[in-house]
């Protein structure tokens, strides 16, 4: 049995995973009711990856990536790709047809935590 305050922290664990998956969408939605006629200036600048903080969370996801797309580009299936990197078919999944964008946010976000706004208080 859970208590309300348990119910609530787990519906916004929920709600904030919920968003952050479809950032994309989001965000697109939210540049056409801005001003559809006005570009937007994308934050991610992909042919800087200087830019990206050297944490090693975001360091690993970048070359989880290549290495994916490096031996699907030559053919190999998503078993053998899972086997040879020891990962889940899942995950290699989620890495060939996740953008790399969203991936480094997502790691960037895990990186941070659910609690790293409170840490003041702790």
């Amino acid at each position: 049995m859970a208590d309300r305050w348990h119910l609530l922290q787990n519906l916004s664990v929920v709600v904030e995973k919920t968003c952050h998956q479809h950032r994309a969408c989001l965000r697109k939605h939210a540049q056409e009711l801005a001003r559809p006629d006005a570009p937007v200036p994308d934050t991610w600048v992909s042919d800087q990856p200087a830019a990206l903080p050297k944490i090693a969370i975001v360091e690993r996801t970048l070359h989880r990536h290549a290495d994916i797309l490096d031996l699907v580009d030559k053919g190999w299936t998503i078993s053998a790709i899972a086997r040879r990197l020891g990962m889940d078919r899942k995950t290699v999944r989620h890495f060939r047809d996740t953008d790399l964008v969203v991936l480094v946010e997502s790691a960037r976000h895990r990186r941070a935590g659910l609690l790293a706004p409170f840490h003041s208080y702790l």
